[in-house]
């Protein structure tokens, strides 16, 4: 009997520990899957001219990877993006290019998914898609669109597991050039997740274990 009210309170108490957590435990920033643009798999700045970027491919280049470009004219370079385009060139030119990126939602809810960042092109931002469909961001042409950088949120449009993060550039003329700063990718965890109680109940969680083992351990002496 006394075995049979252990394995109950050890029970009770195990189920109470999955069950009670921190809700804002579950978003997260999803790191390792987006990158600013011209940074390794570190995401240590690459070279400014010719470097090949290992995150972005260039869709209408048979998806070859991107390469670090650099014009006097654009906001210069930091410590964490420069600016790339198809070649390190700036070439070709008065062409439009798409940018293309990848990451995987496994583990997470894709309906609760947000990428946020900053963008600048040279010339016209057309639009940033999320697979496949435009989110209305916009960059028009200017002295603006690569002297600074612009805000961009994508809300909607997340699939479960792979999705594909595409930016549409439009240059006037040459040379061209992209990019992209302090990209986040954030989600909550999925519902069938492990479930991580918070460190602030864990005390009184376990105080309510122990209680309940000995008020049964009690009875059971009481049986016997």
């Amino acid at each position: 009997m006394l075995a049979k009210s252990i394995g109950l309170s050890i029970l009770v108490g195990t189920v109470a520990v999955s069950l009670v957590f921190d809700k804002s435990a579950e978003a997260a920033v999803i790191s390792g899957q987006l990158f600013n643009t011209g940074v390794d798999a570190t995401g240590a700045i690459l070279p400014s001219f010719g470097a090949s970027d290992p995150h972005y491919t260039v869709v209408e280049n048979d998806n070859q990877q991107a390469a670090t470009y650099f014009n006097g004219a654009y906001l210069p370079n930091n410590s964490g993006s420069a600016w790339i385009w198809q070649t390190g060139t700036g070439q070709p030119g008065g062409v439009t290019r798409t940018f293309r990126t990848m990451f995987n939602l496994s583990g997470y809810d894709h309906t609760s998914a947000a990428v946020s960042g900053l963008w600048g092109a040279d010339n016209i931002g057309v639009d940033i898609l999320i697979n496949g469909v435009g989110t209305s961001n916009f960059i028009p042409s200017g002295f603006g669109a690569f002297s600074q950088l612009t805000a961009f949120n994508i809300t909607s449009g997340f699939v479960a597991g792979q999705n594909v993060l595409s930016f549409v550039v439009q240059d006037l003329g040459g040379p061209g050039a992209f990019r992209v700063d302090n990209i986040q990718l954030t989600a909550d965890l999925a519902a069938d997740s492990t479930a991580i109680p918070t460190p602030a109940l864990l005390p009184s969680l376990i105080g309510m274990g122990a209680a309940t083992l000995r008020k049964r351990r009690q009875e059971a002496e009481v049986e016997a």
